[in-house]
C-alpha cells in the first residue's frame, strides 16, 4: 500500500558503487604507506567497513586498537552478535600500542566528521593521551562529509597535516563508498514493490522532490505521493485516501538544566537575538495618571554605541520621556505604554546606530492611596 524509501541519493545518477571497493583501496593503501602507523577513521556504525579494515590488517600482520566510545562499544556489540569476525589474536588495548612498531599497528577510531571531543579529533589538537601524532603516521579518513560538517572536517584535516601527517581522504582517493541508493537503484525498488502510495523519506527536502520525480517517472501518479516534513502526519482512513492531517513536535531537543524539552522555540529566537545584537532596558516609574515621577533610567548589555554615545544616550533618554508625557494626563495604560516606548527607542537605535538590539520597557506605577490594590506594581517585559 505504501512504500517509504530513503531519499539521500536521489540526485546521484546511475548505481552506488559496491562496499567492496573499499578493500582494494585499502590493500593498495597499507603497500603504499608499509612503514608508517595507520590512523582509520570511520563510521563507528559501519560494522562491514570495520570488517574490511581487520580482514587488510590481519593480511599485512598488523595489529588492531580501537580508539573513541562509541567504535569500542559497537565493536564489540558486533563481535558478540556474530556480524563482526575478528581474530581476538589481532586486537590490542590502546594503552598497549607502545609496545609495538609503527608497521606493526593499526589505530581505527571515530571522527571522521570533525566532531570535537572524537578521537581523531583530539590527536589532532594534541590532546589525546593515549596517543601523539607524527611524520611516523598516515590518516586514512574512510567516510564522506556530512553536509554541514565541511568546516569541522577540513580544519581536523589541517591539524593532522600540521602535526605532520600524511592525510588520506576521499577527495584524494576512492576511500568511500555511499551507503545509500543512487537514482537507478531507486527506480528499480519501486518498480519492483508497485505501491499504491508512496512517501520520500530521509534526505534533505531537494532529495525528496528529487525522489517523488523519480517515482512519477515510473509511472506512480503524483495524487499519489506525498512530501513531508519532520512531524507531519499522513492519516490512512479506511474508504478514503490518505492526506495530511495535523502535526507533531520533531526534531532536536533542548535540553537546558532541569528544564529538558520544555524550551519552546520564542524563547530560543529571544536567546540568539539578545546574543546577537544585545539588550536595552528602559526603566520608568510613572503615577496612575501617566506622569513621571523620576527621571528615565537606560541600561545596555551588548549593544554596540557608535563613538557619538553621549549623543545617542540623549535622544534615547529625550525620546522615551517624550512618549511617556504624551501619554499623562489619563488613566495609564502599562502596555499601551510599553509599545510606544519601544518604537520609539527603536527609531532612535536605527536612526543612530544602525542597532537591532532587544528592547526591554521595565514601568512601575504608582497606585493611588485609595487603590485596594498594593502601591506599586511592576511590570517586566
Amino acid at each position: 500500500m505504501l512504500l517509504c524509501s530513503d531519499s539521500t541519493n536521489a540526485e546521484r545518477a546511475g548505481f552506488t558503487p559496491s562496499e567492496r571497493i573499499i578493500a582494494r583501496t585499502l590493500d593498495v593503501l597499507y603497500r603504499t604507506y608499509r612503514t608508517k602507523r595507520i590512523i582509520i577513521s570511520s563510521f563507528a556504525s559501519n560494522v562491514h567497513r570495520i570488517q574490511q579494515v581487520a580482514d587488510v590488517s590481519a593480511r599485512f600482520n598488523r595489529k588492531i586498537a580501537f580508539l573513541g566510545r562509541s567504535m569500542i562499544r559497537n565493536v564489540e556489540l558486533a563481535r558478540e552478535t556474530g556480524y563482526l569476525k575478528i581474530d581476538s589474536k589481532i586486537i590490542i588495548s590502546i594503552d598497549d600500542i607502545w609496545k609495538y612498531s609503527d608497521n606493526q599497528l593499526v589505530i581505527v577510531t571515530t571522527g571522521s566528521q570533525g566532531e570535537p571531543f572524537s578521537g581523531l579529533v583530539t590527536m589532532s589538537r594534541g590532546e589525546n593521551k593515549s596517543i601523539s601524532l607524527g611524520e611516523h603516521d598516515v590518516v586514512f579518513l574512510l567516510a564522506s562529509v556530512i553536509p554541514g560538517n565541511e568546516k569541522l572536517v577540513n580544519n581536523t584535516i589541517n591539524r593532522l597535516f600540521a602535526q605532520g601527517c600524511e592525510v588520506v581522504y576521499e577527495r584524494e582517493r576512492q576511500t568511500h563508498v555511499s551507503g545509500h541508493a543512487s537514482a537507478e537503484e531507486l527506480k528499480i525498488m519501486l518498480n519492483l514493490v508497485r505501491p499504491q502510495y508512496f512517501l520520500p523519506i530521509h534526505g534533505e527536502y531537494k532529495h525528496m522532490v528529487r525522489h517523488s520525480q523519480l517515482a512519477q517517472e515510473v509511472g506512480i501518479s503524483p495524487r499519489n505521493i506525498f512530501l513531508l516534513t519532520n512531524g507531519d502526519i499522513l492519516t490512512f482512513t479506511k474508504n478514503f485516501p490518505p492526506k495530511k492531517h495535523g502535526h507533531v513536535q520533531a526534531g532536536a531537543v533542548i535540553v537546558d538544566g532541569n528544564a529538558a524539552g520544555s524550551i519552546k522555540s520564542d524563547v530560543l529566537k529571544e536567546r540568539r537575538e539578545i546574543a546577537e545584537d544585545g539588550v536595552l532596558i528602559v526603566a520608568a516609574a510613572i503615577d496612575d495618571q501617566g506622569n513621571l515621577l523620576a527621571p528615565v533610567a537606560i541600561e545596555t548589555q551588548g549593544v554596540f554605541i557608535t563613538d557619538d554615545a553621549k549623543g545617542v544616550f540623549n535622544e534615547l533618554y529625550a525620546a522615551s520621556e517624550h512618549a511617556i508625557n504624551e501619554q499623562a494626563g489619563k488613566r495609564a495604560n502599562v502596555e499601551s505604554l510599553k509599545k510606544v516606548l519601544k518604537a520609539r527607542v527603536r527609531d532612535v537605535l536605527r536612526k543612530r546606530n544602525s542597532s537591532f538590539a532587544v528592547i526591554l520597557p521595565v514601568i512601575s506605577m504608582k497606585r493611588s492611596r485609595y487603590d485596594d490594590t498594593t502601591n506599586f506594581e511592576k511590570d517586566f517585559f
